[in-house]
């Protein structure tokens, strides 16, 4: 299987980067390439053929991670084809098309909250809160990564037992174990980190108790005939043999995705809305109802700008442009505005047709649909435009990546380019967005291409600015970032990667993109800057590192605390002390972040980027871009033994008394099970 896998499989791309992101905080799998990592590779792509109707599904990496700690790599491959094959778990059904196995267990646990526990149910209904949003690994991986380790390994235990019935029981335990303090919650997103984030770093209860209480739930649950949802029907057992070579088809070897829905999948879909119920949009992070002033003011700005629009070149315009951005675009023209601010009505006519063309030859040889795809499907689900799967505009942020990666063949494709593209594709349609893309990686303005190429050499260099900005201006709070051993890396990727998307209100970030289409890349930097400053006290506050990189990154998404209008003023003084100080600018990208191949030539993939076979060694831009992350943390660390040191010369008592405990510096936090904390 593992042969054919290296020379079939379509799944290896995928694999390979789910791969990359799991179990990273333990010592097997710790080190890009280790020989666990390796294992869990080969594992699952061996797995991909081996069950033709599965192939591979995000999921499964978690279950094989788990097995490989314990088990060689052919011993885990058996032990994988056993929990999805054999009828006492029957995990087949949680990963085919449709996921059927997922929706029957959701419904059977809801039966049991109805019954046992009508007030929680009501409090979740009362939020909009479906078992969907909360339960997925404990169905998918058994509660991986959803409960501290130890408590885990104590559940698989059982379940390798007695099977699918702990799964149920256990479900029942946790929310029967945390009632009280969920009841507490009055706030869907707060409910949903409680019990998929708190529970996971502490559990508040001793193993030993929540074994004895999962046993209880399994007799109590047993006696009322809801232990077990019943033997898995023929649809969620496999219907081809295991272990036949199925040749894939051409779409599914190139990546291309079904231009339709099939049956199963609509079946799911519909199942998924109709149990969602509200259709999950209610977005707080947006502006609530404008007053009748500031309808007017709009309305007077608005008049403005259609003016100048019509005299885009006078000598006027470029007078009052500066300052008629910074107060802010109407939303209504932010597409004509971008374009112009872009040129992209220029460049689009110097290249007649070269979009289409590079659409054309994505969906022949472009290795990256698939990934793409993958992405589409989870970028800005929460709006209107891209909420529905196939929607008009999800195709069009498929087509305009799809094209892009074989425009920039350099590039490709790269995580987070859809975020840009997808607010580009709020305002614009295909073609303009797929040029407005193109100017933000290659013109010097903007210059991202640096960000999205081999190594990321622009990220580590706006790292090391960001680094001198924060000593700089506030050493105090890169003093208390050091004490927890808290890297800019951290908090601040998609400031830089995205231009703050998804880390502000959606209301401000456009006002930020604004103003970055007309100032360039020097505003990202007092962005950042900005935040730190305006947050400082409240960060400061903060003893633990998790708890400043959720504020950072999760709070001020929701609520940033400040008016627009006041951050935007703030925005424009830091642009102007920086620039005294000779700091707003890390200075222009360096040759080896702007393109070195012509844009828009085709170039067609080597064999191993076609079957997404990866390099067996890193490249010298990959050594380079790894030893810069190494440096970088063990700088960090040195900055904090000098601090424990500095700490034990002025407090008296014990030096781990002294300091705060955090994920980096507890040693309560690196558990017996290999474990560590970076």
């Amino acid at each position: 299987m593992l042969k054919l896998a290296k020379l079939w499989s379509t799944d290896v791309r995928q694999i390979d980067s789910d791969v990359n992101r799991q179990f990273r905080e333990h010592q097997f799998y710790r080190e890009r390439y280790s020989e666990k990592q390796c294992s869990l590779f080969n594992v699952l792509c061996a797995y991909s053929m081996y069950n033709s109707e599965v192939g591979y599904c995000q999921g499964m990496s978690g279950l094989a991670g788990v097995l490989l700690m314990y088990m060689d790599e052919e011993d885990a491959f058996w032990a994988l084809a056993v929990l999805l094959s054999d009828k006492k778990y029957a995990m087949h059904g949680l990963y085919i098309e449709g996921f059927p196995k997922l929706t029957r267990f959701l419904e059977h646990h809801d039966k049991i909250l109805t019954k046992f526990m009508p007030k929680l149910k009501h409090h979740f209904d009362k939020f909009g809160l479906d078992a969907i949003l909360y339960s997925l690994k404990w169905f998918f991986v058994c509660f991986v990564e959803r409960v501290p380790f130890s408590l885990c390994l104590r559940v698989w235990d059982i379940y390798l037992l007695d099977g699918e019935r702990v799964v149920t029981a256990m479900a029942y335990t946790i929310l029967k174990l945390h009632k009280k303090a969920i009841m507490k919650l009055n706030d869907m997103d707060l409910i949903v980190n409680y019990i998929q984030v708190k529970l996971h770093k502490d559990f508040m209860f001793e193993d030993d108790i929540v074994i004895y209480h999962l046993e209880r739930s399994m007799e109590e649950l047993k006696r009322a005939k809801l232990d077990y949802p019943g033997p898995p029907p023929p649809n969620e057992l496999p219907k081809r043999q295991l272990g036949m070579f199925v040749e894939p088809d051409k779409k599914s070897k190139i990546g291309q995705r079904a231009e339709n829905f099939s049956e199963t999948e609509k079946q799911a879909r519909a199942t998924v809305i109709l149990r969602l119920r509200y259709g999950f949009i209610h977005d707080e992070r947006l502006p609530q109802k404008t007053g009748p002033q500031k309808v007017n003011i709009e309305v007077e700005r608005e008049k403005k700008w259609v003016k100048m629009l019509t005299n885009w070149d006078s000598p006027a315009t470029k007078e009052k442009l500066h300052r008629r951005i910074y107060k802010g675009i109407p939303n209504s023209l932010r597409i004509k505005v971008w374009c112009k601010l872009m040129d992209v009505n220029r460049i689009k006519s110097a290249n007649p047709g070269k979009f289409q063309e590079m659409l054309k030859l994505a969906k022949l040889w472009s290795t990256d649909v698939r990934q793409i795809d993958s992405d589409v499907n989870r970028q800005f689900r929460e709006h209107q435009f891209y909420r529905e799967r196939y929607s008009e505009k999800q195709c069009s942020l498929f087509n305009v990546l799809c094209a892009y990666s074989m425009y920039n063949s350099e590039v490709g494709y790269c995580q987070g380019m859809s975020g840009l593209a997808g607010v580009l594709l709020m305002y614009m349609d295909e073609e303009d967005a797929f040029w407005a893309l193109a100017v933000l990686l290659s013109d010097k303005k903007y210059a991202m291409h640096g960000l999205y190429i081999e190594g990321f050499p622009k990220l580590t260099r706006f790292l090391e600015h960001h680094d001198k900005i924060l000593t700089k201006f506030m050493p105090k709070l890169k003093h208390h970032f050091d004490k927890f051993g808290l890297d800019a890396i951290l908090y601040s990727l998609k400031w830089f990667f995205v231009c703050f998307v998804e880390r502000v209100p959606f209301s401000l970030c456009l006002r930020v993109w604004d103003i970055y289409l007309l100032d360039g890349e020097r505003v990202v930097t007092a962005m950042a800057y900005t935040i730190l400053k305006l947050h400082k006290k409240a960060i400061m506050k903060l003893n633990d590192m998790d708890l400043i990189v959720n504020y950072i990154q999760v709070k001020l998404h929701k609520d940033f605390m400040f008016e627009d209008d006041i951050v935007i003023y703030h925005l424009e003084r830091s642009m102007e002390e920086l620039k005294r100080a000779k700091l707003d600018y890390p200075g222009p990208p360096p040759p080896n972040e702007l393109p070195k191949r012509q844009l828009g030539m085709f170039v067609e993939p080597d064999k191993k980027s076609k079957i997404g076979q990866r390099a067996e060694n890193f490249s010298e831009t990959e050594k380079q871009a790894r030893a810069t992350v190494i440096l970088r943390r063990e700088k960090a660390a040195m900055e904090l033994q000098e601090l424990r040191v500095s700490q034990s010369d002025t407090v008296s008592g014990n030096l781990e008394a002294s300091l705060p405990t955090s994920r980096t510096t507890s040693d309560e936090s690196l558990g017996s099970d290999h474990f560590t904390h970076l």
